[in-house]
């Protein structure tokens, strides 16, 4: 299946494009969730065209949101509706935990697509498996105005991937500057390697 990383927000609870964000090891927090993507999928698409993309990543393919200003769940319906495969693992760009043995939950996952981690806390339908049979639903929800991808969930069926405690912190996500905390990113980025 193809990776692919969800890049296309503004980033307006941050204040400033997330994706672009320096870890402690210095790698733009999106080169080090297309790092761990990569070791799962052979091919790693961008949907979205985040604003400051990293030098990295100019050459990786990216897959323009067909509907402005619908958040990820936008990003997830140009993904799908692109054509290039029929099954995609799907994570943001906003992960500066994200290992690879995480991914590979999913990877391993049998059941009905989508596939998404869960916690003890909450789902996680932005990592995950999806299929292009989820574009039907996925138009539906845009068509009425409907942008919450926890709100598809509740009418698509799923399989849930339980997340064992020693790697929830892995789906940390950072949404504002209070989330991001280079100093706890770099101890547990070198600290794993």
């Amino acid at each position: 299946m193809t990776g692919a990383i969800i890049c296309g927000g503004r980033s307006t609870r941050m204040g400033r494009p997330k994706a672009s964000l320096p870890l402690g090891s210095g790698k733009p927090m999106i080169v080090h969730v297309y790092d761990i993507l990569k070791t799962c999928c052979a091919r790693v698409v961008l949907a979205g065209c985040p604003p400051d993309l990293p030098a990295d990543l100019m050459d990786v393919p990216r897959i323009p949101d067909r509907i402005p200003d619908a958040g990820p769940i936008g990003g997830l319906e140009a993904l799908l509706a692109s054509g290039i495969d029929e099954e995609f693992l799907v994570v943001p760009c906003d992960l500066p935990l994200l290992q690879a043995e995480t991914l590979r939950l999913l990877c391993a996952a049998h059941g009905k697509l989508p596939v998404v981690l869960s916690t003890a806390k909450t789902v996680q339908p932005l990592v995950a498996r999806y299929g292009i049979g989820q574009l039907p639903e996925i138009r539906k929800q845009l068509d009425q105005g409907l942008y919450s991808l926890k709100a598809l969930l509740h009418v698509v069926d799923h399989t849930r991937v339980p997340v064992p405690a020693q790697l929830a912190d892995t789906l940390h996500n950072v949404n504002t500057i209070h989330d991001y905390t280079p100093d706890r990113s770099r101890r547990r980025i070198i600290d794993d390697g």
